[in-house]
């Protein structure tokens, strides 16, 4: 069987894409939820977030996955939370007053304030050494075309994993993406590159990718090719790397369970 998974853009994380959607929420107003509810999940319920007309909705989400998102940062990349950050799971139905889409920027500064009045989460900034991956342009240049539709929104399609398509999206989104969806530790673009471009990649994961993702069913077959490392030096001309460099982390002060709708 045939899988598909089409994701969008919102800042440097990904959602999926409702066809038909109404117009986006304009970026010079002040983006805030006018109505949210949040419950928790069922326990057999798998991982989902998606932007569906003027809603944002999620299923089976941690704290850590809304965090996550709202500030573009790796699961690791967030400190001195509670365990209940990771193992309680919600339900999240929200949207704006008006009838428009939430989206990007926007969407994130959303939900970040969904989290301070709901969560109660304040935090501070630090910068901490953590063991990263780093993405840098191979010594015989980048291998990819820049994107025939420059100004569309970036995303990324998933025929199973490790078979990706990439539409419209900088080094530094498909970066972000990875990160959130492939690897087990935060992804740096070191590339300074800030094109567009449109590439497949293919390979075959290994077992510390896509772990804990729910974009597939566990038995699902993975893609054919070459390891990740070998598959984006030989496919898009790109060096990826393990290192030890300082990232920005959060560092929670206060985070609470969420009060009632």
């Amino acid at each position: 069987m045939a899988w598909c998974i089409v994701l969008a853009l919102c800042g440097d994380m990904l959602l999926a894409q409702v066809p038909t959607a109404p117009p986006k929420l304009a970026t010079d107003v002040d983006p805030v939820f006018e109505v949210a509810t949040i419950k928790p999940s069922r326990p057999e319920e798998r991982l989902a977030m998606l932007v569906k007309g003027h809603q944002f909705i999620t299923i089976a989400s941690s704290l850590y996955d809304l965090i996550t998102f709202a500030y573009g940062l790796h699961a690791r990349q967030i400190t001195d939370g509670p365990a209940w950050l990771e193992t309680e799971k919600y339900d999240v139905t929200a949207q704006p007053g008006s009838e428009v889409q939430p989206n990007g920027q926007p969407l994130r500064v959303m939900i970040q304030k969904l989290l301070a009045e709901r969560f109660r989460l304040t935090f501070h900034r630090d910068k901490k050494e953590l063991s990263v991956f780093t993405i840098a342009v191979g010594k015989a240049g980048i291998k990819i075309a820049q994107s025939s539709d420059p100004n569309g929104t970036p995303g990324v399609g998933f025929r199973g994993p490790g078979a990706m398509t990439v539409k419209s999206a900088t080094i530094s989104d498909f970066a972000g993406f990875m990160q959130r969806y492939v690897m087990d530790r935060p992804v740096v673009d070191q590339t300074h590159l800030a094109g567009k471009y449109d590439f497949r990649l293919n390979w075959t994961p290994n077992e510390s990718q896509f772990e804990g993702r729910a974009l597939f069913e566990p038995a699902q077959q993975t893609g054919d090719g070459a390891d990740l490392f070998t598959a984006i030096q030989e496919q898009l001309g790109l060096k990826l790397e393990s290192a030890k460099v300082p990232v920005e982390v959060l560092v929670i002060d206060r985070i609470e369970k969420p009060s009632e709708n």
